[in-house]
């Protein structure tokens, strides 16, 4: 934990203090990103991705054209922040940093957040910043699965896939066998989503006949991207079908995956479904986003 760097957000509208909380807060492997307005920060991240603690000073700037900070930014900024969390289903933790923690307005969010002051505090201040964001569930993820969590990052999958990827992962440690299925069904929209973006990126990549109302076949599309070649009915010939795409070993991944959302966790399924069916398919599954990583850096970045 304390070799790996926590990204966190600070907003005060003294720049002078921000770059000197940057330099504490780096012997604490702690990367402070400053900012001395809400609307500066939220220009930079508007979906917070990444971002893994949030720092307010009691007395801020929502924007540039504010002419000086008052108390009233806190509200302002919590709420605008906890529409991102909401929009995105997560919550990153928080404080409030301030040389005036005895303020009435202040001490009504005792209850709620933590408070800090600002000359005296600064290294509790650190040190819950790395108990809070080591508790988090997505920050341990984000360190088992850091090329995973890249594609997030960068926009290349859609906060949603990210949410549906650490409640897959929470439900696997969670070992409930009455979550199999609903953990197994998680997975195919991350395919779908790896598919589109595919096409987003390259239309030529895979035919728009193998989409119904933006929804990706499968199936067909896999074996298109295989290469293998295609039994034509009406000649009754093997033809081939198209440039090769998938490795070997990513093709046979993604047809087994398929096959079992399809078959074990969207239809009825008598036979027992153990915990090591969901675990292999979580493997198979951070196999197809490395590879699909590598495929996109390479041809669309």
């Amino acid at each position: 934990m304390d070799n790996t760097i926590i990204k966190a957000i600070l907003i005060d509208d003294t720049e002078s203090y921000i770059e000197e909380f940057k330099g504490l807060a780096s012997y604490h492997y702690i990367e402070v990103l400053g900012y001395t307005s809400l609307e500066l920060a939220l220009d930079e991240y508007p979906d917070l991705s990444g971002i893994d603690f949030i720092i307010l000073d009691a007395q801020g700037i929502i924007d540039e054209e504010d002419t000086s900070p008052d108390f009233d930014f806190v509200p302002t900024a919590l709420r605008r922040i906890e529409e991102i969390e909401r929009r995105n289903a997560f919550a990153i933790p928080k404080c409030i940093n301030t040389g005036f923690p005895e303020n009435a307005k202040v001490k009504r969010y005792r209850n709620s957040i933590s408070i800090f002051e600002k000359s005296t505090q600064q290294n509790e201040l650190l040190t819950f910043v790395k108990q809070s964001v080591a508790a988090l569930d997505i920050y341990q993820l984000r360190n088992s699965y850091p090329d995973i969590f890249d594609l997030f990052h960068a926009g290349i999958l859609s906060a949603n896939m990210k949410t549906e990827f650490v409640e897959i992962c929470r439900e696997i440690k969670e070992n409930n066998p009455n979550q199999y299925k609903a953990t197994l069904r998680r997975m195919r929209p991350i395919i779908e989503n790896v598919l589109i973006t595919l096409n987003g990126a390259d239309e030529n990549l895979i035919p728009k006949g193998y989409f119904r109302k933006g929804v990706p076949e499968i199936s067909a599309i896999i074996h298109h991207l295989s290469g293998k070649p295609k039994f034509n009915r009406e000649t009754k010939e093997q033809e081939y079908h198209a440039e090769q795409v998938l490795p070997e070993h990513i093709y046979y991944l993604l047809n087994t995956l398929y096959d079992i959302t399809s078959k074990v966790a969207m239809h009825d399924y008598s036979k027992e479904i153990t915990q090591y069916v969901v675990k292999s398919s979580l493997f198979a599954l951070l196999e197809i986003l490395i590879w699909f990583k590598q495929f996109y850096s390479t041809n669309y970045r």
